[in-house]
């Protein structure tokens, strides 16, 4: 009898651990597991983050150094990179996020992307993942450094990287996209800008200039009539008048076509002639002390050309126009009480506005609500060269 209890606690006490250990595995697996999840958890929040940024259309460099972020936080690793590979062979690290070196990058994991346009791993301190545009390796996402104590890279630390990749591509191109529609924009309205510069000046140097020597002409014939012929005398006084109302509508004409006071006196001076000329009533502010770049004037000049024509179709009471030029924009505010509802859907002379303002990489944002008039705001960015800001 006592032998047979041995034996029986012998036999539950191996159940007993065999259960613990089992229930040691499970507990194992279920942390492997839940790690696992965590990470997964925590790369598509990365990059759902991302991708909004990219919707959303905000800058380039903003969305690159977040993607570095990114990929260190997602990696758990020192340092993300984001990588371009430049024509001459030689590469250029656009975006950084941690503090360890990068000098041994150009020789590391990035050479071996470029040279094999695959995703490369070098130890466990190093991958990488290429960054396709269309059909160009336009450079390369890394992670390095040390990743945490007794811990190495993720098994599928390049395909993890590769999705942020993607990204970054799509990032890049429509940047791009961005950049050839603003450059084809800018030849459109440069191009028609010339070609109004060029009509005014052959308007006021060819034909009007002929139509001032003939009035003056006329004005000696009908000094010159002899007394017997009153008749004559009238009609050419007549005719002179005729010809200076033409030659006054195509004065007006001209300065429609290109306004010759934005070339000489600016913006200040030719929004001061746009309020003076406008059928409704201006409240004009302009806080501008300094030349801005030419193509920003035009912009400027005829957005509120027409936005002061629209105001007077709306049968607004008063137009409210703010200039300011400060922290590297030029923004313009018009607002009218009018009864609004118009807009570039509606085919109105609005239509154009968006393209103009584009042209020199600006924004636009309009408001217009039925029966509650329009308020049209526009940032121009100032600067010049590489410096130039985004609104």
């Amino acid at each position: 009898m006592t032998l047979r209890m041995v034996r029986l606690l012998d036999a539950s006490r191996e159940e007993s651990r065999r259960q613990v250990s089992e229930i040691a595995r499970t507990i194992d697996v279920l942390t492997e597991q839940q790690d696992l999840l965590e990470q997964l958890l925590e790369e598509q929040a990365a990059l759902r983050r991302l991708a909004t940024l990219v919707a959303k259309g905000v800058a380039p460099s903003e969305i690159l150094a977040r993607a570095a972020e990114e990929i260190a936080r997602i990696l758990r690793i020192d340092v993300g990179l984001v990588i371009r590979f430049d024509a001459d062979a030689t590469t250029t690290v656009v975006a950084a996020f941690g503090t360890a070196s990068v000098r041994s990058v150009d020789d590391g994991v990035a050479a071996v992307v470029r040279r094999t346009g695959r995703p490369a791993r070098i130890g466990d301190d190093a991958v990488g993942a290429p960054i396709v545009v269309g059909d160009r390796l336009w450079g390369v996402a890394v992670a390095m450094g040390q990743p945490p104590a007794g811990t190495g890279l993720p098994a599928d630390a390049e395909q993890r990287l590769a999705h942020l990749a993607d990204l970054i591509a799509t990032a890049v191109s429509n940047a791009d996209a961005r950049a050839q529609l603003t450059a084809s924009r800018a030849r459109v309205v440069t191009a028609a800008d010339d070609a109004r510069r060029t009509l005014e000046r052959e308007l006021h140097d060819g034909i009007q200039h002929k139509l001032v020597s003939l009035a003056l002409v006329l004005r000696t014939a009908a000094a010159a009539a002899p007394p017997a012929l009153p008749e004559l005398r009238s009609q050419l006084s007549e005719v002179e008048v005729s010809l200076a109302g033409i030659i006054d509508e195509l004065r007006e004409m001209t300065r429609g076509i290109h306004p010759a006071v934005l070339s000489e006196g600016g913006l200040q001076a030719a929004l001061k002639v746009l309020a003076r000329r406008s059928a409704v009533p201006v409240e004009l502010g302009v806080r501008i002390d300094r030349r801005v770049p030419e193509r920003v004037e035009v912009a400027a000049y005829y957005v509120v050309s027409e936005a002061l024509v629209n105001a007077g179709q709306a049968n607004a009471s008063v137009v409210r126009v703010d200039a300011d030029a400060s922290g590297g924009f030029l923004r313009i505010s018009v607002e009218h009480d009018g009864v609004g509802g118009a807009g570039p859907e509606r085919g109105s002379g609005l239509i154009t506005l968006e393209d103009r303002v584009g042209a020199v990489g600006g924004e636009i944002r309009m408001t217009t609500p039925p029966q509650r008039g329009t308020s049209i705001q526009v940032a121009l960015p100032i600067l010049e060269g590489p410096e130039q800001l985004r609104p």
